[in-house]
């Protein structure tokens, strides 16, 4: 598993290069960029990331790509049974395992699940 904040398509395409010996599932959760900025000012460690020009970012570069999860209105349980259910991969139990730092800083973690930022909202 892998747990960063990716925008560019290069930053997706190492991600993919070098997981290319495990299954690579790209899952980008999108609660949009205000339930993002909402969500930053609840942790501990204090973000100031300005979301719009991110999620514009994510999209132009990759929208296309992987299985977005608006999880706006989830709960932690909620989205992880969503990306278990896109991806096929097994639950918690069946592959506990500590994560790791890769040498960019982003969490990894065995299950080789690629899970990324900001949402996908359809535009009508």
């Amino acid at each position: 598993m892998l747990d960063d904040v990716v925008v560019r398509r290069s930053h997706l395409d190492f991600y993919r290069a070098t997981s290319a010996t495990a299954p690579f599932h790209v899952v980008v959760l999108a609660p949009g960029p205000a339930v993002a900025r909402q969500r930053n000012r609840t942790r501990e460690k204090a973000l100031s990331t300005d979301w719009p020009p991110l999620d514009e970012a994510m999209r132009s570069e990759f929208g296309q790509q992987g299985t977005w999860i608006d999880n706006a209105a989830q709960t932690i349980d909620e989205t992880v049974e969503a990306i278990l259910s896109v991806t096929g991969l097994p639950s918690g139990s069946e592959t506990d395992q500590p994560l790791r730092r890769s040498p960019g800083g982003a969490r990894v973690g065995a299950a080789g699940l690629a899970a990324g930022p900001p949402p996908v909202r359809s535009r009508r």
